[in-house]
């Protein structure tokens, strides 16, 4: 796998998970709690007890996950996959999934995306999952999805929070989730 210069992809360990944190949140600052554990449970993936803490959210195994690192080893971008007990017997998902702004338009998101559809390939599954939505922010990974080969599957309208206006009154606020699929 060619990288864009100036990265090297390891595994995410404990020396590196903190970046990738700090990342995810950078890029993903609406998460739900259970995306915001699912570090924790990450961490705890050693720990037979605690690493199914995950499954309460229908999350069966936090795979592997990979890091991009520029030459000082600050984390520049991450991948990884997880797998899902509705569908573990035929798919792994892409989790985590992000480019720092300051490296996007240098190819590493692709070689990103490239190495955990190696990945999952590898590992005998038929589909390679993800989801996503339709906030203005994930214009450009929509691109590079379809580009890559991943088709909408599903999207779901959900509610996303709400505002309330003066005189009192309540507007729910709705996104789309969009469920994506590669076959392998």
């Amino acid at each position: 796998m060619n990288e864009p210069p100036d990265y090297r992809l390891e595994a995410m360990d404990e020396s590196t998970a903190g970046q990738a944190k700090e990342l995810v949140d950078l890029i993903f600052p609406q998460q739900t709690p259970a995306e915001r554990m699912s570090f924790w449970v990450w961490s705890w993936r050693d720990r037979p007890l605690l690493s199914r803490f995950g499954r309460v959210f229908g999350v069966h195994e936090l795979r592997d996950f990979w890091v991009a690192l520029d030459e000082d080893d600050r984390v520049k971008g991450i991948t990884g996959l997880y797998v899902m007990r509705k569908d573990r017997h035929e798919a792994l998902w892409l989790g985590w999934y992000c480019v720092h702004p300051d490296e996007r338009g240098k190819g590493l998101g692709g070689t990103l995306l490239r190495k955990a559809v190696d990945e999952a390939r590898s590992r005998g599954v038929r589909y390679l999952r993800l989801y996503t939505s339709d906030h203005p922010s994930m214009e450009k990974a929509q691109q590079v999805y379809e580009k890559e080969g991943f088709r909408i599957i599903e999207e779901k309208r959900l509610p996303a929070g709400f505002l309330i206006h003066r005189p009192l009154r309540f507007e729910v606020i709705y996104f789309h989730k969009i469920v994506r699929e590669k076959t392998l």
